[in-house]
């Protein structure tokens, strides 16, 4: 399970980008009947090739299915969902629906949908407080005409094991003058902002000079945030589709050798308890991979390979050593 954390936590720490524009005219659907049939064009299990050293695995980061969408291996469905064009958006904030780390890491996800991938997405929001300078590491770093409307300082907040706010993490600070203040730091890198309607986007060169954009949408009582642009391209991320595992539900043995398919999850009796796994299926091809990790780095990939018959009642199993066991549906 740990191992598990820290690989959701890697890949979610690395995509940590949004496709949504700022433009208040799209047109956002919140119907759960018009969402649901949308979703049912795109039917999957979509994942993340993960690399290492010695390879690569997959991580299966979303599930399509019957008008629904998962998380990883969730077996509940996202139910607070809007919809623009064939963007999604998820609102996860405080959703104790999930059980994974997603919603720890952001408020909000999109999930653009295509007819073979994903392209997935994160924001954060940031909340409100009256303004007030906390110390003197923050100074004035620009000011723009139309802030004014928006005064207040704005904060991620950490909370402790009762689910009270523990820290405040302030990101940006406005005073009813309309000037943003913000870290030193942000001083030093020549970080530049402009407003657009009520999208706030800023501009800076990292240390490579490549160019950063960041956007705060604007609300009445929160700011959205996202990242545009880094490492010198759109930062986006990409995740590929495979089959789901309805056709295959079920238990199929021989001996000691059981393998199990449920609609979010496949395994096999002889894998190592413990180990972190994944599994992928495309035309009757299911592969789990059991990684093996040393100090959090994954090291050795371990791939069981089982092929269904076209009726679905066996399936021959090739263990890792190439040996080849048949087996049949319970």
């Amino acid at each position: 399970m740990i191992k598990k954390f820290l690989l959701i936590m890697s890949l979610v720490m690395i995509i940590f980008i949004t496709g949504c524009s700022g433009n208040n005219t799209k047109e956002i659907k919140t119907d759960a009947v018009e969402i649901s049939n949308f979703l049912k064009g795109y039917d999957g299990r979509y994942y993340h090739e993960h690399e290492f050293t010695n390879g690569s695995y997959t991580h299966v980061v979303f599930r399509i299915e019957n008008g629904n969408i998962y998380i990883g291996e969730d077996k509940n469905p996202i139910t607070n969902l809007s919809l623009s064009k064939n963007s999604l958006l998820m609102d996860i904030n405080g959703n104790s629906q999930l059980s994974n780390t997603y919603n720890q890491i952001y408020s909000i996800l999109e999930v653009n949908l295509f007819d073979d991938h994903i392209k997935f997405s994160g924001k954060n929001i940031f909340d409100k407080e009256d303004f007030n300078i906390p110390d003197e590491d923050y100074v004035v770093i620009n000011k723009i005409k139309g802030l004014e409307a928006y005064t207040g300082n704005y904060y991620i907040p950490t909370f402790d094991t009762n689910g009270q706010i523990k820290t405040k993490n302030y990101t940006i600070l406005i005073d009813k003058e309309g000037n943003i203040y913000g870290y030193k730091g942000m001083t030093n890198v020549g970080m530049t902002f402009t407003l657009q309607d009520n999208v706030l986007k800023s501009e800076h060169y990292d240390n490579n000079n490549e160019k950063v954009i960041m956007s705060y949408e604007l609300e009445k009582d929160r700011i959205i945030y996202k990242i545009d642009f880094i490492y010198g391209k759109e930062y986006s991320y990409e995740l590929m589709k495979s089959d789901l595992f309805t056709p295959y539900l079920g238990t199929y043995s021989s001996g000691d050798i059981v393998l199990k398919v449920e609609e979010n999850i496949a395994t096999i009796s002889t894998m190592k308890e413990g180990n972190y796994h994944s599994e992928i299926i495309n035309n009757d091809n299911l592969t789990i991979s059991e990684i093996l990790f040393s100090n959090d780095a994954a090291i050795e990939k371990i791939d069981h390979k089982i092929t269904f018959s076209n009726d679905k009642t066996t399936a021959t199993y090739t263990k890792p050593d190439g040996s080849t066991v048949e087996l049949t549906k319970q």
